[in-house]
């Protein structure tokens, strides 16, 4: 049976790389792509791996809950979980809170420090994102696949 105080941990987890990090690394990436800054090969990537996603591998919430879990990794992992997602939640404020100044100025006014901090907050996300696929993919012993 799973540790109760591992399952809301998994359950936050997989609700913030199956949501929150896939709306914010689209919106970071098509704001690449306005200002034409070298996408390409990273959507050329995203799309390999969306059609190379095989039957070992887990994409999306419902995938995730349906899918056997090794009990005693995620009793090793958690304290891991744990720690990503108190560092995504400080990249997240800090994410928001640059999104809200950058409202504040408007688009065109912003100053670079602003837009550092933006960046640096998503840099930050998806550092998070990686380590979080890591993670799960030794709890479900399966690829973690995020459509972003």
């Amino acid at each position: 049976m799973i540790d109760p105080t591992g399952l809301p941990i998994l359950l936050k987890t997989l609700d913030f790389l199956f949501g929150e990090a896939q709306k914010i690394l689209q919106e970071r990436r098509e704001r690449r792509a306005s200002k034409n800054i070298n996408v390409q090969d990273s959507n050329k990537d995203s799309h390999q791996a969306s059609n190379n996603r095989s039957s070992e591998s887990i994409g999306s919430i419902n995938e995730a809950m349906s899918t056997q879990i090794s009990e005693n990794i995620l009793k090793n992992e958690i304290s891991e979980l744990e720690h990503l997602l108190k560092l995504k939640d400080t990249y997240s404020k800090r994410y928001q809170l640059a999104k809200e100044k950058i409202s504040i100025y408007g688009t065109l006014d912003t100053p670079y420090k602003v837009l550092h901090e933006l960046e640096e907050a998503e840099e930050g996300i998806e550092d998070v994102v990686t380590k979080l696929k890591s993670t799960l993919a030794k709890i479900y012993n399966k690829e973690i696949v995020v459509n972003n």
